[in-house]
């Protein structure tokens, strides 16, 4: 069998590998909840006890699970009684840190929907005891009793990004509590979850701890609220006195194996007192499984008599679900990207040999000419010798004296223990002051390039070209203040005629979809080729080979 015939045969083969990792799945079987679990919230209706919780199948595409509590334990229901939408854009990519309350209409869940943008604050009700929920879409809240939602702001006016939440409902009113991406804390309030308005300063206006919390939420003693943060081994309770939020603190023990287990999402249930929380450890696991040991569990807080806290007290009550059986392509698959990383890396270590060798070799020359009688230069070039030398090879030895310089600092600077020394001092420099502002000022260059084929390109010449000057003109102006500002003058009626919104559907609509066919026609022409070289067809990428 010749060359040519074996390599058709070993390319067919791995691309009828990675087609059937594509289209087959890498685990089959297993519970809704197999992957990971988190975020619980109790909530008790009508005498019976219910749990709401997220479970994962894959990894970030959580699903809200439901619990019963019966005879002291708590009984999982096989099927999810909240999954996340394949078409509706707000949670896309999964449904996280649900809270719920008992409401006339029933249960009213709440949770974050993750998307390909930023997470939107959304419910969705129940009329019975929370087996089947109806999402109602995003909870909108407004400044100034406009209640609107925006393309990039479904939850309406709110000051800063969304990281978590609490919720409450008592006496007919809501009462929400948002933790935003500032470590600030803002109250809304209203009849509903599509009419609640903002308080017009943050409740908490500064961070109260250095790090943000993995869980987060709000419960009141009378009509004070209490701030309770879930750090990793550590749980604060804030309470206002005096115009300062005063904090109290519950520390986990050390020992017993216990100090990798760290808190994740949860509530507390102010019926009991008891903090519901998820907590995660590294584990060992098969490619299918999450690389965290996940489990739910009920957190008792305490204190002694003189009030000072004890440590929490852990008891687990939920493990993930039953596991799912994987599929051969699941192991192939980490080994595939294990192979990929390697090859990478030594792709990487060739390629800085062959610099070495190439500017070493110029190095050499450029020695043997220097130390030559004058009259028998081996190199071209005139001049002094010295002079010569760094004509032909000064660029190759800073490049090789620098690159030994990061190497030696890269070794011995990033290291935990290396804070300090001269040695990460001279990294952090040479990266920062020196490689960033030269790696900037060569892509800046580039402009200089782009603004000379855009002057030949804006020359009107055709009407295509004139479309093309028009589209360009209204799409920068568009996108600068100047044109936010033509934009207020022209009356809301005619949004036609504002910039902004014009740029907006320009770049969004008619450029994507110009985008999307070309896109389709590449993908359609690269499928065509790798057929041909699958199956065999294509000769000419084997010419080379006997």
């Amino acid at each position: 069998m010749s060359k040519r015939n074996v390599l058709k045969i070993i390319a067919f083969l791995v691309g009828l590998y990675f087609f059937l990792e594509y289209i087959l799945p890498e685990k089959v079987g297993g519970e809704f909840d197999s992957y990971e679990v988190g975020s619980p919230v109790c909530v008790e209706k009508d005498g019976k006890k219910l749990q709401f919780y997220v479970g994962n199948y894959y990894k970030g595409r959580g699903i809200i699970g439901r619990m019963v509590k019966s005879a002291g334990k708590w009984k999982k229901d096989q099927k999810p009684c909240l999954q996340r939408s394949l078409f509706l854009k707000f949670d896309q990519y999964g449904l996280i840190e649900p809270d719920v309350a008992v409401t006339p209409e029933g249960l009213t869940l709440l949770y974050l929907g993750q998307n390909e943008k930023e997470p939107v604050l959304c419910y969705a009700v129940s009329s019975d005891d929370g087996q089947n929920f109806r999402k109602k879409g995003p909870v909108v809240i407004s400044t100034n009793d406009v209640f609107k939602t925006f393309e990039n702001a479904p939850n309406g006016q709110i000051p800063d990004r969304i990281k978590s939440f609490a919720a409450d409902y008592k006496g007919s009113s809501w009462d929400v509590y948002l933790f935003t991406m500032t470590y600030r804390v803002w109250h809304a309030a209203g009849p509903d979850l599509k009419h609640l308005t903002l308080d017009a300063q943050p409740l908490v206006s500064t961070a109260l701890l250095e790090k943000s919390p993995n869980a987060f939420d709000v419960y009141k003693e009378g009509d004070a609220p209490v701030l309770v943060y879930v750090m990793d081994r550590e749980i604060v309770e804030f309470r206002q006195g005096g115009g300062n939020w005063t904090p109290k603190s519950w520390k986990a023990p050390a020992g017993n194996g216990t100090n990798d287990t760290v808190y994740a999402g949860g509530r507390m249930d102010t019926s009991d007192g008891t903090l519901y929380l998820g907590t995660k450890k590294m584990q060992k696991a098969r490619p299918i499984d999450s690389p965290y040991e996940t489990t739910l569990c009920a957190v008792s807080l305490r204190d002694k008599g003189d009030g000072e806290p004890l440590a929490p007290e852990m008891t687990v009550y939920k493990k993930v679900g039953a596991s799912p059986r994987p599929t051969y392509l699941s192991y192939g698959t980490e080994w595939a990207g294990k192979f990929l990383t390697v090859v990478g890396s030594f792709a990487i270590f060739i390629a800085m040999i062959n610099l070495m060798l190439f500017h070493g070799k110029k190095i050499y020359q450029s020695a043997l000419n220097y130390n030559a009688p004058v009259g028998e230069e081996k190199l071209p070039g005139g001049g002094a010798p010295f002079r010569n030398f760094l004509k032909n090879a000064g660029y190759s030895a800073v490049f090789l004296i620098f690159l030994a310089v990061m190497i030696v600092c890269a070794l011995k600077g990033q290291t935990d223990e290396a804070k300090g020394t001269i040695w990460k001092t001279s990294f952090d420099f040479l990266f920062n002051a020196i490689q960033a502002p030269m790696g900037s000022a060569v892509f800046s260059m580039i402009t200089f390039y782009m603004i000379s084929a855009a002057y030949r390109s804006f020359k009107v010449r055709s009407l295509e070209a004139g479309f093309l000057m028009a589209a360009a003109i209204v799409c920068m102006v568009g996108q600068m203040p100047i044109g936010e500002l033509l934009a207020s003058l022209v009356p809301e009626s005619w949004k036609l005629l504002q910039l902004p919104w014009l740029s907006s559907k320009l770049l969004s609509v008619l450029n994507a979809a110009a985008y999307r066919a070309v896109l389709i026609g590449t993908l359609i022409g690269s499928v065509a080729i790798s057929l041909r070289i699958w199956l065999g067809l294509d000769n000419s990428v084997y010419s080379s080979v006997d």
